[in-house]
């Protein structure tokens, strides 16, 4: 989520930081190309792809 230095303080980011899941960069295209094609190689990605993960088993937890 990208945000300017005023919402450094929100409920989201408080969210994350308590799920132990840090600011990061990365291709969305490249995440969802490995996310879609598991014949495609994706160990660059596997940091991203478990952070992703987290947080969507995360989200089912919440609901």
């Amino acid at each position: 989520v990208k945000q300017d230095g005023s919402g450094r303080n929100s409920a989201f980011i408080r969210q994350m930081h308590a799920m132990s899941i840090r600011p990061a960069s990365f291709s969305k295209y490249c995440i969802g190309v490995a996310m879609l094609y598991g014949q495609v190689k994706h160990n660059r990605f596997r940091p991203t792809l478990r952070q992703v993960d987290k947080i969507l088993r995360e989200d089912n937890h919440v609901n």
